[in-house]
């Protein structure tokens, strides 16, 4: 699902809520609720890396920096529908998707380093823009966390035998 379709849920559910509870107890609960959100990894996974114009089209960096601009513009609209408490996932370790290590053509079964080089990128960017955010829109409100799960996925998908895991390294095509 797109995160314009995504957005339209949240206003129909928005409107749906006004109708049920009426417009100030609507309001109180949207702005009381506390959302999560993540984006980028699938875009990075399954367009930037897999679509073979999308490298020529972008360099990496470029790539984040739409990823990065694309999701702080679904934060700010959540915001103009009334979400004022949001929790950001940063991207997981994408280099280290059974898929991605055998698309990477690591014949080793390793994370790809790329991959995770461009997690890593887009990571430390989404974090620096939501910590301006933070600091620009506090009046307004808003309250933005990042939450780094990045570092919690990596050593397992590294080390799957560490961790009582098996198979961890192998995709399914």
């Amino acid at each position: 699902m797109s995160s314009t379709q995504q957005l339209q849920l949240f206003e129909a559910y928005k409107e749906k809520l006004v109708k049920t509870i009426g417009q100030e107890a609507a309001a109180q609960v949207i702005t009381d609720s506390i959302y999560f959100t993540s984006m980028g990894g699938n875009d990075l996974a399954n367009n930037y890396f897999l679509i073979p114009f999308k490298q020529h089209q972008y360099d990496l960096g470029s790539y984040v920096d739409f990823l990065v601009s694309s999701a702080v513009n679904f934060i700010l609209k959540m915001n103009q529908i009334g979400a004022k408490k949001i929790g950001f996932f940063g991207m997981p370790p994408v280099g280290c998707s059974p898929s991605q290590i055998i698309l990477g053509g690591h014949p080793s079964k390793e994370c790809d380093p790329i991959r995770n080089q461009a997690s890593e990128l887009f990571n430390s960017r989404m974090k620096m823009e939501i910590d301006r955010l933070n600091a620009e829109l506090k009046i307004h409100g808003l309250r933005l966390a990042y939450i780094d799960f990045y570092r919690y996925l990596l050593e397992p998908a590294q080390q799957p035998a560490f961790v009582w895991f098996q198979g961890g390294n192998r995709g399914v095509l």
